[in-house]
């Protein structure tokens, strides 16, 4: 558990302290952000929350056993390592899920369904949006 800690801070460190200092203009990133209302800020902030409650949620249902409070644990941890470094998320979950006690084959049951859910919870979205979108377009005669 230790090395995951030791290498998952080494890449973090190495990502935001040496590659995306060559790639990015914090000043910029800074400005950009500074300009955004506070209402907007504090709207955004309460959907990311928000989230945590279904994501945390799938990770109980497709687990039997996980409490609520572990899901959420478990989606987060997972959620913002992929976004850092991609492909840690499930040997986390793995090691999280086997620290509390869970089977190595319940562990990978969970992660292959939340998995499916979650895609298909994305596709669907997405289909459901090209689909609005359609919908509104030829109303307005923009497509023929």
């Amino acid at each position: 558990m230790i090395i995951t800690v030791v290498v998952t801070v080494l890449v973090v460190g190495v990502i935001f302290g040496v590659i995306l200092p060559q790639l990015v203009d914090w000043n910029q990133v800074f400005d950009a952000i500074g300009s955004v209302p506070g209402s907007d800020l504090a709207v955004l902030a309460a959907i990311s929350v928000a989230r945590f409650v279904p994501a945390g949620r799938l990770y109980s249902i497709t687990l039997p056993g996980l409490s609520f409070r572990r899901g959420v644990t478990a989606w987060v941890s997972t959620t913002a390592l992929a976004s850092s470094t991609p492909g840690f998320d499930i040997p986390l979950r793995f090691a999280m899920y086997r620290s509390w006690g869970v089977s190595i084959e319940r562990t990978a049951s969970s992660a292959v369904l939340s998995g499916i859910v979650e895609m298909s919870s994305k596709y669907a979205v997405a289909i459901v949006g090209i689909a609005l979108w359609a919908l509104i377009t030829l109303n307005a005669g923009v497509l023929g």
